[in-house]
């Protein structure tokens, strides 16, 4: 009954700090401190929750497919399901002679066969299509208050209606089902005027690396004053006149003057304004993981665009090619790249993502097999191999890394690091300059062999086969100019939008 109780919480807190920047579920327990929210406001969206629920996978899946790929995913969960079933026998028997010690073992076991049967859900091409949705119950009713947020202490029986301080004395109960319906008209309806500045500030903030309200989840009464309280009541009145158009509102963006400008340093202006609140420059922001990885990819010519499909397990596939993403999130495990490079809790609303410079993230610069293969696959592209000079290859990794021409000292120092590596070898039917065998490629060996033992010992734990790229062989050294592009890919340039 209690986690039920922390989902549907969830679901409310999610809900309303996302579309209205207000933190309703403080008043799951009390009336809110700061802000004009009731417990009886809470319990009215939650009676809204309690009347939805989630259909079983027996309403959603039609017709059973008989392929290869079906009967082994069906022979795969089969086999986990006989798994399960012994582990919660031997839990059961566990708990009634009070082993602590095997308790704890079995639990371990189940949550990692639970891991294994989301994987198996989530991976195998034979597994069943579903999809995440939710219908009214079948008798859909209002909530109790639950006094102090206990649920077995009920109180007062609230109807299913929006917030007070939003929709006024006058509103009414919600009668269409759930309220689910009702309680998405009122959240865009036009006379809410949280909904439409909230989503400006989102877009505003991702634009600018912070919002005009710098709480993004929050703009109650603790919330950060507005930096320019008129621009976003007049961005957030065009949002809705243009049918609450995103693209518009990115182009109306994108095409202003305080866009466009340059993160240029202006003493005067840094003395007034240290923290840059009134835009007299453009922020420099560290791209996002996803964004990061993709361009990578993108640089390569590797990136996979297709739209929809299955997730991606990008740890077990580091050869994967797809947009990060449809990459898999395992809430209790999460990828390590993720966590170096401040990827959101997936356990909580985030409306800000907080960065940090750890050696962590070079690392994954240097060492990781998916910025090792662009690079290699950088110096493999017919452009690349066209140019007829070196100068002309250094511009060619210039335009295509950073969208720009190199400045001659630059051309210079890649004339100097190519050159440093005398030997020649043929690739793809040219002759290009490649690495003796020591000074940073016999770094770069230990590098890679250090990664793939971190594979190797990662997969282990997990109790799974070694990684793709580790059971196949191990890796060539890098040529000259492999290097240098690798060496391009981990500049501070590449990471951050300048």
């Amino acid at each position: 009954m209690g986690m039920q109780q922390d989902v549907l919480n969830d679901r409310i807190d999610v809900v309303t700090k996302g579309f209205l920047g207000l933190t309703v579920s403080c008043a799951r327990c009390h009336d809110h401190k700061f802000d004009p929210i009731p417990t009886k406001d809470y319990y009215s969206l939650h009676g809204v929750f309690a009347s939805t629920v989630e259909p079983t996978a027996e309403t959603v899946i039609q017709k059973l497919p008989n392929t290869p790929e079906y009967k082994d995913y069906y022979k795969q969960r089969t086999e986990l399901e006989a798994k399960r079933d012994e582990i919660e026998a031997k839990f059961q028997a566990a708990r009634r002679t009070r082993d602590r010690d095997q308790i704890r073992l079995l639990q371990r076991e189940q949550r990692e066969n639970a891991g294994q049967v989301a994987r198996l859900e989530m991976t195998h091409p034979g597994a069943v299509v579903r999809a995440m949705a939710v219908q009214d119950a079948a008798r859909p009713r209002n909530s109790p208050v639950f006094i102090r947020g206990e649920a077995e202490n009920k109180g007062e029986i609230v109807p299913r209606q929006f917030l007070e301080v939003i929709a006024g004395a006058t509103r009414q109960p919600f009668t269409n089902g759930s309220g689910r319906l009702e309680l998405a008209h009122a959240i865009v309806n036009k006379g809410n005027p949280l909904t439409p500045r909230v989503m400006i500030n989102r877009i505003w903030q991702h634009h600018f690396g912070a919002g005009i309200v710098t709480t993004p989840d929050d703009f109650g009464t603790m919330s950060e004053p507005p930096s320019h309280p008129e621009l976003l009541d007049y961005l957030a009145t065009r949002f809705q006149d243009e049918g609450w158009s995103i693209k518009k509102l990115h182009r109306l963006i994108m095409l202003s003057s305080v866009y466009q400008q340059t993160t240029t340093d202006n003493p005067r202006y840094a003395q007034v304004d240290p923290y840059n609140r009134l835009l007299w420059r453009a922020n420099i922001q560290r791209l996002e993981f996803e964004s990061l990885r993709d361009s990578l990819l993108a640089i390569g010519g590797s990136l996979d665009r297709t739209l929809y499909g299955r997730p991606i397990d990008l740890e077990r596939n580091l050869e994967a090619t797809r947009r990060t993403i449809y990459g898999v999130v395992d809430r209790s495990d999460l990828l390590d790249a993720f966590v170096n490079f401040d990827f959101a809790n997936p356990d909580m609303v985030n409306g800000i993502r907080h960065e940090t410079s750890v050696p962590q993230q070079a690392l994954f610069l240097m060492n990781s097999p998916v910025v090792i293969e662009q690079a290699k696959k950088l110096v493999a592209l017919d452009e690349f191999e066209a140019r007829t000079n070196d100068t002309a290859r250094i511009e060619f990794l210039y335009e295509r890394i950073y969208q720009r021409l190199p400045r001659q000292e630059e051309i210079q120092l890649g004339l100097d690091f190519v050159g440093q590596t005398p030997l020649t070898e043929k690739v793809a039917g040219k002759t290009l300059v490649a690495s003796n065998s020591g000074g940073p490629n016999r770094l770069a060996n230990r590098q890679e062999r250090r990664q793939e033992m971190m594979e190797e010992r990662r997969a282990e734990r997990q109790g799974g086969n070694r990684p793709n790229n580790v059971q196949q062989k191990k890796r060539a050294p890098l040529t000259g100019w492999q290097e240098y592009a690798h060496a391009l890919l981990q500049a501070n340039e590449l990471s951050f939008v300048n």
